[in-house]
């Protein structure tokens, strides 16, 4: 007889003059991916759940699994709000670069390596720590080869605004050096209290930043997604007149805080998005959408034609040897003391 925690059957039509597809059902807010040989690998926040930092992988961008997460103890330094993984692969080493709240403190930035993607990962404690808190990292090289972080300060938790910063990092991923510049800050009236996210990609002449503005979460969020490009990596940055390029739609609301990624001589933005039909009791669930590069040298979404995309995700465990499935999670506050044996989980 099987015995299954949940057997979870969704059945989801999506249409929208803007397309996109849904990739990542269920709660992956804040997702990030890149290719590692012929696989993508991605990871998104897991907040105060545990094991900390899913790891998803795919072929194609748009059928993942999980292959367990990125601390399966937490980090000495840590307790709560495990946010925003920027996974990155250079010289055959993978790093995560994450935020998370200091034992004592506020929200640091810290790094991770591996071997492999699927791990384990050595935790090299924190990077940054300022006063207001500092999030959203993601690692980027100069038009000189010169190693960078880029991360938001996080001033809208202070009632201030929330600069983009950049600081040179050494090449171990273990020390920012020199001082920091910032790129850009929430100044227009549609970025609100923050801007944030902050994800790039560098093509032609250029750097351009996606990034997301205003208010990310819960039942009132107004969450939408801008791009900024400069020659140089330090600025001066220019923002497009355009934005915001990603908005609410019939389907999607508080689309946002996502990484570019290549496929087969495309490009396409991962990000989070709450359905609509559903609101926010399933999380922000990750979404792939395409995009090109225009005759003026900006980022444009593809529109298509109005699509139809459906997707069946099925969970069971039977409790078989004595390990649980990769998708159970626990709240950081309990330790919650398990045992599996002989087809029963025992709490």
């Amino acid at each position: 007889m099987k015995r299954c925690i949940a057997l979870l059957t969704f059945v989801l039509s999506i249409f929208s003059t803007q397309a996109q597809k849904l990739v990542m059902r269920g709660d992956h807010a804040d997702p990030s991916v890149v290719k590692i040989g012929s696989t993508y690998w991605a990871s998104a926040t897991s907040s105060n759940w545990f094991p900390a930092y899913p790891l998803l992988h795919s072929k194609d961008l748009i059928n993942w699994k999980t292959k367990g997460y990125v601390f399966n103890t937490l980090p000495a330094w840590a307790d709560y709000y495990f946010w925003a993984p920027e996974i990155s692969y250079e010289n055959g080493k993978v790093y995560i670069y994450y935020a998370a709240h200091k034992k004592g403190g506020n929200l640091c930035l810290a790094v991770a390596s591996a071997d492999k993607p699927e791990g384990p990962y050595t935790d090299h404690g924190p990077l940054m720590c300022e006063v207001a808190g500092s999030i959203d990292a993601f690692p980027m090289r100069d038009e000189n080869g010169k190693l960078y972080l880029i991360w938001k300060e996080d001033g809208n938790s202070v009632k201030k605004p929330t600069p983009i910063w950049a600081m040179e990092m050494n090449e171990e991923r273990t020390q920012l050096v020199g001082e920091k510049k910032m790129l850009f800050k929430n100044e227009l009236p549609w970025e609100k209290k923050l801007v944030e996210g902050v994800s790039m990609i560098r093509h032609g002449d250029y750097y351009y930043a996606f990034y997301a503005a205003a208010g990310c979460c819960g039942s009132g969020c107004d969450y939408v997604t801008g791009v900024a490009r400069s020659k140089n990596l330090l600025g001066p940055w220019e923002k497009y007149e355009k934005n915001p390029l990603l908005k609410n739609n019939d389907s999607w609301i508080c689309p946002g805080h996502g990484t570019p990624i290549e496929k087969e001589g495309k490009f396409y933005f991962l990000y989070h998005g709450y359905n609509k039909q559903t609101n926010v009791f399933t999380g922000r669930e990750g979404l792939l959408k395409e995009f090109t590069f225009t005759n003026d040298n900006w980022i444009e979404f593809i529109e298509e034609p109005t699509v139809a995309y459906n997707t069946n995700f099925e969970i069971e465990d039977e409790f078989k040897g004595n390990k649980l499935n990769d998708r159970w999670q626990w709240s950081v506050f309990q330790n919650a003391g398990k045992k599996v044996s002989k087809g029963v989980l025992t709490l």
